[in-house]
């Protein structure tokens, strides 16, 4: 046998298995799942169709503090980031798990943060919607 030889990588249930395990990466996954679940039903719920231009946006430049306006399927990106961010931070936490764990922990925690940010700025801005007759 050659001494240069790589070791036989760990079969995939093994790895699964190792994840699943780790207490703090399942919360951190779990966490993550309600907060963008939430998000979405709470940007769904609050969603309606206006035939007027809708506050989209917040803004504190140009001197004056205010909403920047569009059509009302604008918040739908709302939507579209909560999965996104979900699906894009745990995919890479769980690809880089097996090199370094508090990396991924960190990924992990930065998208708890994010999707905190996310649920409050996007309640800030449905909740200043007119109501729909």
């Amino acid at each position: 046998m050659d001494d240069n030889s790589q070791p036989s990588p760990k079969p995939q249930k093994l790895i699964y298995k190792e994840l699943f395990q780790d207490r703090a990466l399942v919360s951190l996954i779990g966490a993550g799942t309600v907060l963008a679940v939430v998000a979405v039903i709470r940007v769904l719920l609050g969603i309606q169709h206006y035939d007027i231009d809708i506050p989209v946006r917040y803004t504190q430049f140009g001197g004056v503090d205010s909403y920047i306006s569009g059509d009302w399927y604008t918040h739908y990106e709302f939507v579209a980031f909560a999965v996104l961010t979900l699906l894009a931070n745990s995919y890479l936490a769980l690809r880089i798990y097996r090199h370094r764990r508090w990396i991924s922990i960190s990924i992990l925690s930065l998208q708890i943060v994010i999707l905190i940010f996310l649920l409050v700025i996007s309640g800030a801005i449905i909740d200043t919607l007119p109501v729909a007759a």
